[in-house]
């Protein structure tokens, strides 16, 4: 499946510092489906707990990351990752407005 995020980029809102966020939740679902934990995930995928941490928080992580973890899970990016509109970052500041 080839993923195309355009509907979500808008140039004139990049540069005001709207951007794109990466959701994990599809990721956490293939683990309770499979029986596993993150810890589980972790040895399998050889990523550090420190990394799911920032995973589960929306945080962004490396793309070798994902490609490791899905080599270990048997499944694609789109599998384990959703592109959404992110919040307005203000300075180091997010505004939820």
């Amino acid at each position: 499946m080839h993923l195309c995020y355009a509907h979500l980029y808008d140039a004139k809102k990049m540069k005001r510092g709207v951007g794109i966020k990466a959701q994990y939740k599809k990721l956490w679902k293939i683990l309770i489906d499979k029986d596993m934990s993150k810890r589980d995930l972790s040895k399998i995928a050889n990523v550090s707990g420190s990394t799911l941490t920032k995973m589960s928080k929306g945080e962004n992580v490396n793309v070798d990351i994902l490609l490791r973890i899905c080599a270990a899970l048997g499944c694609g990016l789109d599998d384990i990752i959703e592109i959404v509109p992110g919040e307005a970052i203000i300075g180091n500041k997010q505004n939820t407005k």
